[in-house]
């Protein structure tokens, strides 16, 4: 009998203990997203867009501060916040996803289930993403 209590005791504080990581993870996924200071405290390299040498253009990095090449055609680009680059004028970040041709010959793409697609940088067609 008194093994029994023992035993409950601790699936109680195991529950307890549980319930508060599982908590703490919620916490933790939701505090993921981008938070990026004052432009003033970011430092960039180079400051100067001129100072850069690029194939394309020159836009702006994740946080929207410093100046960064734009990405040329099929180099890769998009991802959560941009991660990988914005693409030059003229292009579009193409999500790697699943092809399907609709009863028209339309491209159409499915997205696979990431928040925000990585890709590849193309120039503009009859696409269209369909969310599944």
């Amino acid at each position: 009998m008194e093994w029994t209590m023992i035993a409950v005791a601790l699936l109680g504080v195991l529950l307890l203990i549980s319930a508060s990581c599982a908590k703490d993870v919620r916490t933790v996924s939701t505090s993921l997203e981008l938070q990026c200071p004052p432009c003033e405290k970011i430092h960039c390299t180079p400051r100067r867009a001129n100072r850069l040498r690029c194939k394309g253009g020159i836009t702006r990095g994740i946080c929207n501060c410093c100046p960064v090449c734009a990405k040329t055609e099929a180099e890769d680009c998009g991802g959560d916040h941009d991660y990988l680059g914005k693409c030059d004028r003229g292009l579009y970040c193409r999500p790697n996803t699943n092809r399907v041709l609709d009863d028209y010959g339309t491209v159409l793409l499915r997205a696979t289930g990431k928040r925000r697609r990585e890709g590849k940088c193309t120039k503009g067609g009859r696409i269209h993403v369909v969310a599944e």
